[in-house]
């Protein structure tokens, strides 16, 4: 028990963005097994504001757009690098029968700076990138419990791929769901 809590610290000290909350992260170190997956934009502050207060404030447009953007951004980024990554854990899948449920809780989002990621000269491509903070539960679909909870914390993606001149915000948050995909899934390998 000890050895795990002293993996367990070992890890999270490397990588401040996929923490442990409680459970076991190993349960998603189980190739063949599958999950169904949701984003949970409910309580989610964009901005410094309420999500729906923020879209609404940029015009019906991006309340109108946002379900396809999150669509998009959650199937084409984040489920795509799970699956991609998937080999030695459990498969993502949009929906029928599966053995786990992911829900990712997005808490706050920082959607960063189209100019900034466009024109501000930098060696970092995380200038202007999309940052996320929020909790991911795994749930075991046969006995309903949650068996894990993982704490997500300022995750901030890249604002633009090798070689582009532009980002959406659309883009920019994919990327974010992109790496926290990849991470969360490196967190729970190095449980074993």
């Amino acid at each position: 028990m000890s050895f795990m809590l002293l993996a367990l610290a070992t890890a999270s000290a490397k990588n401040k963005e996929v923490t442990l909350k409680s459970g076991d992260p190993t349960v998603l170190n189980q190739p063949g097994k599958t999950a169904i997956f949701t984003f949970d934009y409910k309580n989610t502050i964009c901005e410094g504001k309420p999500l729906q207060k923020y879209l609404k404030d940029r015009g019906e447009e991006n309340v109108k757009d946002w379900p396809k953007e999150c669509q998009d951004t959650e199937d084409n980024y984040f489920m795509e690098r799970w699956n991609d990554e998937s080999k030695k854990s459990i498969t993502l899948i949009k929906g029928g029968e599966a053995d786990y449920k992911v829900i990712v809780h997005i808490d706050k989002l920082d959607l960063g700076s189209t100019a900034v990621a466009m024109f501000v000269p930098t060696f970092s491509r995380k200038t202007g990138a999309c940052e996320v903070s929020g909790t991911v539960d795994i749930i075991d679909q046969k006995t309903g419990k949650t068996v894990c909870v993982l704490e997500i914390s300022k995750l901030r993606g890249v604002a633009t791929r090798a070689f582009e001149v532009a980002s959406s915000e659309t883009r920019r948050r994919g990327l974010t769901y992109k790496k926290m995909a990849q991470l969360i899934l490196e967190f729970a390998q190095k449980q074993k």
